[in-house]
């Protein structure tokens, strides 16, 4: 497909007045954030409860440690959502679905609450202690629990309460609208789709050629997965809660995080190839490369009607760096996320790869699963350079990610070799909050999202593709993978609307 033919299928509008494209797109792809927010008025809400939480909120605020791994519920201190039980929301029917969406938008906040206090400076965990005649942190998080039951207690009695809770949870973007509209998005956006297929095409072109075939500047090394726990289990048929969401002991998610981890084939050129721990040195984000180490986390999304798990593995290096890498990508800090999507039946559906700034997304089908991929009119359709290898599991994912740049240019599948060099698995929730060795907890995500220090210039060029920070590397929840288009890596729905399933 040569350039003109590619501008054309993205798109469709091109024979247009430019007017009317930057009209139309712009009201199709418009959305910054929220629109109108619900009204829900704190109505009959234990006066202390509220008083805690806005004073907990405050000096949040004031500190700047607010977690953003889950949405605050606008009216709803107590509550935070994902994509995922955004999406959940609108489907629910029964009154027990409605408990379990509760119970869950419940812990992410309880989560996200546990983490904020962690982090917060120790003098401030002095004064709100006093104020409220608790003991430190710890007593800080059982009040913040205690008091969201509480209100939630006092919500429930509303009729308006479940529709309110509901609607505040939609409306989450990382796009903004005001940048767009600055930027002159549509037009903007025709040599940034150009640029897209070109690269697009680059990468098709590594997973088409023989391994053997491409280029390594340094020396490949292999990453390994641990051993397994002993005590790992796991395979289908998993339980599942009200809302279809799997439901995994602690044995069966070690066990699904051995079977489906990657093997790192890494070219190794210089040290910024080098995956490793994230350490704080002094004021600075920073990797330990002597200790090699994959981030996890879980999601769910849709696979058709149903809930499907989705693990994460998420790598980084100490910078993106070299000839590969485009000049305005250059910088502290890099990563690269693999995520394996699994259907009802126990086996991955798709391989989806990112780099930890939400770009260059790769996916990889399973054939058995998936029958094509579906136009997106407007945008950009969902690039898959290969299928998934079908023999994953047993075998393992073995991706080879080129140097500097920090690319996937091959995925296989492979036995875990014995000769490679074994990876730490530990939970992403580490990275948001961090020990400073002695100087208290901090995360290395600012409360926008963003992984402190990892900035580029890219905001400088690309703002127009309506992406705050864009080329910054960025904490789960807060990946815009579309520069053409408006697309989140956490949208639930996201297989569904660029794939055909087969039936």
């Amino acid at each position: 497909m040569n350039q003109s033919e590619a501008f054309r299928r993205s798109f469709p509008l091109s024979g247009c007045p430019i007017w009317a494209i930057l009209l139309f797109a712009l009201l199709l792809q418009g959305c910054a954030g929220r629109g109108v927010q619900p009204s829900f008025s704190p109505q009959s809400r234990p006066t202390e409860a509220s008083l805690f939480f806005t004073a907990l909120d405050a000096a949040v605020e004031r500190e700047k440690v607010g977690d953003a791994a889950a949405f605050r519920l606008p009216g709803f201190p107590y509550l935070r959502t994902d994509r995922f039980l955004a999406a959940m929301a609108t489907r629910i029917e029964t009154n027990e679905q409605w408990d379990a969406w509760l119970n869950a938008v419940r812990k992410l906040d309880v989560a996200g609450r546990e983490k904020e206090i962690r982090n917060l400076p120790e003098d401030a965990v002095k004064t709100l202690s006093e104020r409220f005649d608790v003991a430190g942190r710890e007593g800080l998080s059982a009040l913040a629990a205690a008091h969201g039951a509480r209100l939630l207690s006092a919500d429930r009695a509303r009729p308006d309460f479940f529709p309110a809770a509901a609607e505040a949870a939609q409306g989450n973007s990382e796009y903004s609208l005001a940048l767009r509209v600055a930027g002159l998005y549509p037009i903007a956006a025709i040599p940034v789709a150009v640029l897209t297929h070109k690269a697009q095409r680059e990468f098709r072109g590594w997973h088409q050629t023989p391994r053997d075939d491409l280029p390594v500047r340094g020396v490949l090394t292999d990453f390994i997965p641990p051993s397994p726990p002993a005590e790992a289990t796991g395979g289908p048929p998993f339980q599942r809660d009200a809302l279809g969401r799997i439901i995994l002991t602690p044995e069966e998610t070690a066990g699904l995080i051995h079977r489906f981890a990657p093997i790192l084939r890494q070219d190794v050129a210089h040290d910024a190839d080098r995956p490793g721990r994230i350490v704080w040195r002094g004021d600075t984000v920073s990797v330990d490369t002597e200790k090699p180490t994959a981030y996890v986390y879980l999601t769910h999304a849709f696979f058709r009607d149903a809930p499907a798990i989705q693990i994460h593995y998420v790598f980084w290096y100490p910078a993106r760096t070299g000839p590969e890498a485009p000049l305005i990508e250059r910088g502290h800090l890099d990563g690269v996320t693999f995520r394996v999507s699994l259907a009802p039946d126990g086996r991955p559906f798709m391989l989806t790869i990112i780099n930890n700034c939400g770009c260059y997304q790769q996916n990889f089908p399973h054939p058995d699963f998936i029958a094509g991929v579906a136009p997106q009119p407007l945008e950009i359709d969902a690039f898959t350079p290969a299928d998934l290898p079908g023999d994953v599991p047993p075998l393992h994912l073995a991706a080879l990610v080129n140097s500097g740049w920090h690319q996937v240019q091959n995925a296989a599948s492979e036995p875990i070799p014995k000769d490679g060099v074994p990876y730490e698995i530990r939970p992403y929730s580490d990275l948001e909050s961090l020990s400073r060795e002695g100087r208290g907890y901090e995360s290395i995500f600012n409360p926008d999202g963003i992984v402190k220090g990892s900035g580029r210039i890219e905001p400088y060029i690309l703002f127009s593709m309506g992406i705050p920070d864009v080329g910054a590397m960025r904490q789960r929840g807060h990946h815009a993978t579309r520069l053409v288009g408006r697309e989140h890596f956490d949208d639930p729905q996201v297989f569904n609307r660029n794939f055909f399933f087969k039936e």
